[in-house]
């Protein structure tokens, strides 16, 4: 999948913390498509992925729990539209929330040790990689501005710098 694992310590302490910041700023992002009842077993599941999991993990444990709601109804051209939810979406929201922890972890990390920058690459092969994610490739931004930005960010409302996309595959470091 991505290939950021193993997580260090260090980083996973980071990502605890990120999610204590939203704990404490009522920021928590709860994905609409979690079954009512889902939302308090979904934040004990991401907890565990973030001290010790992977995105795999996570994935694999919404999906034991089933959290997630079979369908889900959007407008298309002005219409309701109810569709099955896609066969990996546990693991486009797993993966994708990981991934924003991380990429805020990173984001302190190189605060800390005064870094100038992070670099945004492809943490994750995908089938058919679309041209304004390879574009980012190689962008080099400033911590303190992009983990301002992922905090404001979720899965449904990708980051300014495009992170956070839903299987996007681009991560930092």
């Amino acid at each position: 999948m991505y290939d950021y694992e193993p997580v260090p310590a260090d980083l996973r302490k980071l990502m605890l913390d990120e999610l204590q910041y939203d704990a404490e700023h009522n920021a928590l992002y709860i994905n609409p498509l979690l079954k009512p009842e889902g939302a308090a077993a979904y934040l004990p599941l991401l907890l565990a992925a973030l001290e010790a999991g992977s995105p795999e993990s996570f994935a694999e444990a919404l999906a034991a729990a089933q959290l997630l709601q079979a369908q889900h109804t959007y407008t298309r051209q002005g219409r309701a539209v109810t569709a099955r939810l896609p066969a990996n979406y546990a693991l486009s929201l797993a993966a994708g929330e990981f991934n924003r922890y991380y990429m805020r972890a990173v984001c302190r990390a190189a605060i800390q040790q005064a870094a100038p920058a992070v670099e945004i690459y492809r943490a994750k092969a995908v089938a058919t990689p679309r041209a304004a994610h390879d574009e980012r490739i190689g962008r080099r931004v400033p911590p303190d501005a992009l983990l301002a930005d992922l905090r404001q960010s979720n899965f449904e409302q990708p980051s300014q710098y495009g992170l956070g996309a839903p299987n996007s595959g681009l991560s930092i470091r």
